[in-house]
């Protein structure tokens, strides 16, 4: 069997985790995005496909997905980086391991498999940390 695309609707059911959640709208608002900014107001964050991966069985149909998910702020003097570290906590409360619904499949497991960051850009600017989430979709719901 070879899985249907579940992307957009995991893609979906993690924007509305995040942006349901009251600890990290307070750090954030309500500036969740599925692609970058131009010119972003900060602190945000933003989603990105990195890999979807067929995993299907004989008799099952799924889907491995893997998205980055950046968190982005400003490096000001006398600032330090506990800001998005703490939006990278919440992004990992919700996310790691919970049950997420999601619109025409089933999420069968949920990770964040990896937190990197933040680090200063080149830019000497932005500070930008990324957690790393892999997620198994399949079983068609009806």
């Amino acid at each position: 069997m070879i899985a249907q695309d579940r992307q957009q609707a995991v893609l979906t059911a993690v924007i509305a985790a995040l942006t349901a959640d009251a600890g990290l709208a307070g750090l954030v608002g309500k500036r969740i995005y599925d692609a970058a900014a131009a010119v972003p107001t900060t602190p945000c964050v933003t989603l990105k496909l990195v890999s979807a991966t067929d995993a299907s069985t004989a008799d099952t149909e799924a889907q491995t997905l893997m998205f980055d998910i950046d968190v982005w702020d400003r490096y000001a003097l006398a600032t330090n980086i506990s800001r998005p570290r703490a939006v990278m906590r919440h992004v990992r409360r919700i996310l790691h391991m919970q049950p997420l619904s999601v619109t025409g499949c089933n999420l069968i497991l949920l990770r964040c498999t990896s937190a990197r960051g933040p680090f200063r850009d080149p830019d000497d600017v932005t500070l930008h940390g990324v957690v790393t989430v892999s997620a198994l979709a399949g079983h068609e719901t009806t």
